[in-house]
């Protein structure tokens, strides 16, 4: 049912839309106590499309969609172990724009639904070796565009933020196995509520948008910090990415 509604939200929405290609690379830190107590650094790279489709009748009303892909070579200081990690995130929500609110600046406030999906293994260790990331969030948004000239063209500096405000997150106990958990059935207080209390997280993006010949240039910085402190574990995994792309 909610699938069907949300196919016949986007069946009213108009044809045209701009979308954004996004490519990063840069850093991540990862540092999660159910499989290590040491911080994990490394080299990564994500690749992202971000879509934003205006209302037919109300084009200051726009249905705003991100989805991104993360993935992550760390190791410790020690250079003893690595944790590959991936995560998969896709947000999707309403933002509503205000025109000229500073002289040639548009600002844009919403809300966002969004979902986690992703994982980490640890090469250290021979029992609980991985860890799973699954979580869902509602996020308020709040993003800015100021154009100006230069050369006979108009650039647009942009900037967006989301703070997950609610949600749900997955996360074993210290020391359960996902052998209990899946195969002997042993659950135990996984499924846990997440608020800016005990999952303070934040999302950033800065672009600079060049006109070149028929494509947009797009290039930018992007952040994003999330930490959490679920059933008497410790966990952040923050990213961040020079990135370059163009808009359709």
């Amino acid at each position: 049912m909610y699938a069907l509604v949300f196919l016949l939200l986007l069946l009213a929405l108009p044809a045209h839309a701009q979308t954004t290609w996004l490519f990063g690379v840069g850093r991540a830190n990862i540092y999660d106590t159910y499989l290590s107590p040491a911080n994990y650094k490394g080299p990564q790279m994500h690749m992202e499309v971000a879509t934003l489709r205006p209302l037919k009748r109300n084009e200051k009303l726009c249905f705003e969609s991100n989805t991104r892909l993360h993935l992550a070579y760390t190791e410790n200081r020690a250079q003893t172990a690595h944790e590959p990690d991936f995560l998969l995130t896709t947000d999707l929500g309403w933002t509503r724009a205000w025109r000229e609110v500073l002289p040639h600046t548009d600002v844009r406030l919403g809300g966002l639904w969004g979902m986690d999906l992703g994982g980490t293994y640890n090469t250290q260790n021979g029992n609980n070796p991985a860890q799973a990331r699954l979580a869902t969030r509602l996020s308020a948004t709040v993003g800015a565009t100021c154009r100006f000239s230069l050369r006979q063209r108009t650039l647009r500096l942009s900037y967006q933020a989301s703070l997950p405000l609610a949600g749900m997150m997955f996360s074993p106990q210290y020391g359960q196995s996902y052998y209990n958990l899946f195969h002997q059935g042993h659950w135990n207080h996984n499924l846990l509520a997440t608020h800016p209390g005990n999952a303070l997280s934040l999302f950033q993006r800065f672009t600079l948008s060049i006109p070149c010949r028929r494509r947009t240039l797009v290039v930018g910085y992007e952040s994003m910090l999330q930490q959490a402190l679920p059933n008497h574990l410790r966990q952040h995994h923050y990213v961040r990415s020079f990135i370059i792309g163009w808009h359709l």
